[in-house]
């Protein structure tokens, strides 16, 4: 039913199939693990889904930017996935 954007890995939208509707599993079909994924954000380590947008520290060099500030938040707490199976919990 849905899909991670492209552009955006921690962003989901709605599946629209190119042909035809959308074929909904089975209930025996649901009742496997399998078929379960995660659909709300995970949590990060800072007690958040989201990081907050660093602000650059007066004095520093012009190559330190909120974005690389940002870049450097998210490798030490990275997004987890969005869809991920729950069979990987």
């Amino acid at each position: 039913m849905y899909k991670t954007v492209e552009d955006n890995e921690k962003d989901i939208e709605e599946f629209v199939p190119d042909e035809g509707e959308l074929q909904m599993p089975s209930t025996h079909d649901m009742a496997k693990a399998e078929n379960w994924v995660h659909f709300t954000p995970s949590i990060l380590k800072v007690a958040r889904t989201t990081h907050i947008e660093p602000e650059v520290p007066e004095g520093a060099p012009e190559e330190v930017t909120a974005e690389t500030l940002l870049a450097e938040l998210e490798a030490r707490d990275p997004y987890e996935k969005r869809l991920k199976p729950i069979t990987l919990d």
